[in-house]
């Protein structure tokens, strides 16, 4: 009679212990990506497109790996993982007539504690006036949108980095017809991060929530 012997139940479990921790990580970030992607939706879209060749070309994804100038942008706890000074400075040309500018710096020099400041810029115009049936008036509608950023990344040990920034936005719509005059608005946002490094072997963990 052959018999079949299964290895205990406490074996099986722990090795795929890994797994489940992996797909309860990977459930939560999931819920976070989603809590800030709705929470962007409310404006100042601008800030979706981005800072620095590097992370467009990787569409976006660094929160795990920001460092430097990027990581005001995409996750302020990367500005502890790197000493040193970072500067980044970019121009994109859009359809439209659209244009989008970005200059930052980052500054390491303790190890442990790091800062950053970050300008974006957006506009839009100009845009031709219309009158309500669609005839062209003369003047122009220039809508222009800045944010200015301010972030501290710290170190806490050696696996762990944790960040905030804070965001001062502005949103100015110039209507030049008729003595039309200007229309504007400004806020404030805030983002926070965390990076734990090596939680299993040759694998990192970010976490955090953007545009608060």
């Amino acid at each position: 009679m052959s018999r079949l012997i299964q290895p205990p139940l406490r074996n099986r479990t722990a090795r795929h212990r890994p797994s489940l921790l992996l797909s309860v990580l990977a459930v939560t970030l999931s819920a976070v990506v989603l809590s800030s992607a709705a929470t962007a939706q409310t404006g100042a879209a601008f800030l979706d497109l981005g800072i620095g060749g590097r992370a467009m070309g990787m569409g976006g994804a660094l929160s795990t790996h920001a460092s430097g100038a990027e990581a005001i942008h995409y996750n302020p706890a990367g500005l502890a993982g790197e000493q040193g000074r970072t500067v980044q400075v970019g121009y994109q040309s859009l359809s439209l007539d659209r244009t989008h500018a970005t200059l930052a710096g980052a500054m390491n020099l303790r190890g442990g504690l790091a800062f950053g400041l970050a300008w974006t810029h957006a506009s839009a115009g100009p845009i031709d006036a219309r009158t309500g049936s669609g005839e062209l008036v003369a003047g122009g509608i220039d809508d222009t949108e800045q944010a200015i950023g301010f972030a501290l990344g710290s170190r806490v040990n050696e696996k762990v980095l944790l960040g905030a920034s804070l965001k001062v936005l502005s949103h100015n719509i110039d209507v030049d017809v008729h003595g039309s005059g200007e229309s504007s608005a400004s806020g404030r946002a805030i983002d926070i991060g965390a990076i734990i490094v090596e939680v299993i072997p040759q694998w990192r963990v970010a976490v955090g929530a953007r545009n608060l």
